[in-house]
């Protein structure tokens, strides 16, 4: 992906993190996205230890999307993911329905659009897991948000 999209990546993950700041939802960013934050991070330090030397890392990049990963806890309350939606909802993310219940798109300025992926770990070793719904690969709370 170019570089320049990364604008609209930072712009959602702020507003994301800003729109959830008083939820008691802290979601973690993984995937191409959070790699490029990192390796970033990385390559500005002046102490950053690694087997090879950062000048010759590869050049970072980022995918199109924010691979968004939730504590299980948090799919497991509808209270919790009701708030989640409600955040984006008000940052004008529509579901996509092929991907329904894990996968947001928000059309960005200069023609751009951001994919959030909601990403979650084992629901079964939660205190609350039968409160969940589980069809394959998905999972809802029930009541369902």
């Amino acid at each position: 992906m170019p570089m320049d999209l990364t604008d609209p990546l930072k712009t959602c993950l702020l507003d994301l993190l800003y729109e959830l700041r008083d939820t008691g939802i802290h979601p973690v960013l993984g995937g191409g996205y959070g790699l490029f934050l990192r390796q970033r991070h990385l390559q500005k330090r002046t102490d950053t230890r690694s087997l090879l030397p950062v000048d010759t890392w590869p050049a970072p990049r980022a995918t199109a999307d924010l691979d968004v990963f939730l504590n299980a806890e948090i799919v497991c309350d509808s209270e919790a993911m009701r708030r989640l939606r409600t955040a984006l909802d008000r940052l004008g993310f529509v579901v996509l329905e092929s991907r329904k219940y894990l996968q947001f798109r928000r059309h960005m300025s200069g023609g751009h659009q951001v994919t959030i992926d909601i990403l979650v770990g084992p629901i079964d070793q939660v205190a609350n897991a039968g409160s969940v719904k589980l069809k394959g690969w998905r999972a809802k709370p029930r009541p369902p948000v």
